[in-house]
């Protein structure tokens, strides 16, 4: 693997777990009230467009 590959391989990554911390506190509470809009809103284009052109 070339290291182009590797850093994208490392920011889906990192971008898949900073959903993680919110994943849980809404298993937890069984309440999706605790979605953070604010930060799922400018991530989810970003997530799209990495995964339209793989």
């Amino acid at each position: 693997m070339n290291t182009v590959t590797l850093l994208g391989l490392l920011a889906g990554t990192l971008t898949t777990l900073s959903f993680a911390p919110q994943v849980v506190r809404t298993w937890r509470t069984r309440s999706t009230d605790d979605i953070s809009f604010a930060m799922l809103a400018p991530s989810l284009p970003a997530s799209s467009s990495g995964s339209a052109t793989a």
